[in-house]
Formats: structure tokens, sequence, C-alpha cells
């Protein structure tokens, strides 16, 4: 393992980090490239992305699609103007289905 990955686990690794202060950056710094458009035409483009983890060894993760399969849904917010630039992100939601309601 070379230094930038080993820095990059023991960031994400942190107790002390989390996703919505990870992003609070990035959603302010979007907010602030917007206000600087001529346009008055911010286009917010949505999608969601399913982030699958199967056959790798993760806790705590629950199912997708179907039962076997482990990970959670990413659905991002991208600003652009209408020339295409991007503005950058301005929202993230991360969910997964829960638990398998066979288990029960």
């Amino acid at each position: 393992m070379n230094w930038s990955s080993l820095a990059a686990y023991r960031f994400f690794w942190n107790e002390a980090m989390s996703h919505d202060a990870l992003m609070a950056s990035h959603f302010e710094a979007t907010e602030c490239r917007s206000r600087q458009q001529d346009s008055r035409i911010i286009l917010c483009i949505q999608d969601t992305t399913e982030l699958d983890f199967n056959g790798q060894e993760t806790d705590g993760l629950e199912r997708l699609s179907y039962d076997k399969q482990r990970g959670m849904y990413l659905h991002p917010t991208l600003c652009i103007t209408p020339e295409r630039l991007p503005l950058g992100i301005t929202d993230t939601w991360m969910w997964s289905r829960g638990l398998s309601k066979a288990a029960d």
C-alpha cells in the first residue's frame, strides 16, 4: 500500500469525519460558483447510482436490489449551466433498503 492510500484510509476511518462534514465545503463552493454565473438558469441534474460492494469484506452494509447484494445508493444533484459548464454538487443522499424482509 502506498502512502497516499494509507492517508486516505486513515481519513475515512476517522470517527470524527462524516459525510455531511466532508460535503459541506463542496456544497458551499457550488453555491458560490452558481451565484457568479451571468445566466439566471442553473440546471440541477439528479441520478441514483448503486454502490455495490459484493465480494468485498465490509461490515454494516445492507441490501440493494436483491437480498444477497450489499452496498448503498448514492443520489447526487449536479449543477450545470445551459452551456454545460459543471458548477459542482449541491446535494447528496445515501441510503440502503434495509434488512431483508425474507429474514423476518
